[in-house]
C-alpha cells in the first residue's frame, strides 16, 4: 500500500520538476531511477546474492587476486566494509565473546541473529565462489606465478582438514568486528527495513 503512495508522489514530483525546471525527459528518467533504486527494497542485498562478478571491475578482480591469500581478506573488506557497495554491508559481529553474528534476511527485511560460524563459513563460501570465477575470467591474464598461488589457495580452502580456512575465519571475524561501526545499518536504515514490510 505504501509502495503505490509513494510511487504516486513520485510521479507528481516528476511532473512538477519537468514543468518548472523543463528537464529534458533522458535526465528526468535517470533521476527516477535513482530515487527507484534507492526505495527501501534496495537496501541490502542478502549474503550469497552479490554478484560480484558483475559489480567489480576486471582492474578490482585482478587486484584482489595479485594479493593471492590475503585477497580474501581485501575482497571482503571492500565489499562488506568499505562503504563502496552499502547494499552489501549486510553482516556484521557485535561481541567476540558470544556465538552471535547478524545477517540481512531478504524475506524478513531485517538483519537476524545467526550462528556466528555458520555466518562465517557462509561468508568465507561466498567469497570464495566469487574469487574462483575471477580466477576464472583473468587466469589467462594473471601473472603465472601468481595464478600458481591463487589456484593453490583456492584448493586449500576446500580442503577442510588444512587449517588455512580456519585461520581466515579468524581474521575474517576480526575484520568484520573491527569495523563494527561502519557496517551496524543505522537507526534510519533499520526504520526504513521495518517501514517497507507490509503487514
Amino acid at each position: 500500500m505504501e509502495n503505490i503512495e509513494i510511487k504516486k508522489e513520485m510521479e507528481k514530483l516528476k511532473d512538477m520538476l519537468q514543468k518548472a525546471l523543463k528537464i529534458h525527459p533522458k535526465t528526468l528518467n535517470k533521476i527516477n531511477t535513482q530515487l527507484n533504486n534507492n526505495t527501501t527494497n534496495n537496501i541490502y542485498v542478502q549474503l550469497g546474492r552479490e554478484n560480484l562478478c558483475e559489480v567489480l571491475t576486471n582492474k578490482q578482480k585482478m587486484g584482489i587476486l595479485n594479493r593471492q591469500v590475503m585477497g580474501l581478506n581485501d575482497l571482503v573488506e571492500l565489499i562488506h566494509v568499505s562503504g563502496k557497495f552499502k547494499k552489501f554491508m549486510n553482516v556484521y559481529i557485535t561481541n567476540l565473546q558470544n556465538t552471535i553474528a547478524y545477517r540481512y534476511d531478504e524475506k524478513l527485511k531485517n538483519f537476524i541473529a545467526v550462528n556466528k560460524t555458520e555466518l562465517l563459513n557462509d561468508l568465507i563460501d561466498s567469497r570464495m565462489y566469487d574469487i574462483e570465477k575471477f580466477y576464472d575470467e583473468v587466469e589467462d591474464i594473471l601473472d603465472a606465478n601468481k595464478a600458481k598461488n591463487v589456484k593453490r589457495f583456492i584448493e586449500r580452502m576446500k580442503n577442510n582438514e588444512d587449517c588455512l580456512k580456519g585461520l581466515k575465519k579468524d581474521e575474517i571475524k576480526l575484520i568484520l568486528y573491527n569495523n563494527r561501526e561502519k557496517i551496524m545499518p543505522t537507526q534510519e536504515e533499520l526504520d526504513l527495513l521495518n517501514n517497507d514490510i507490509e503487514i
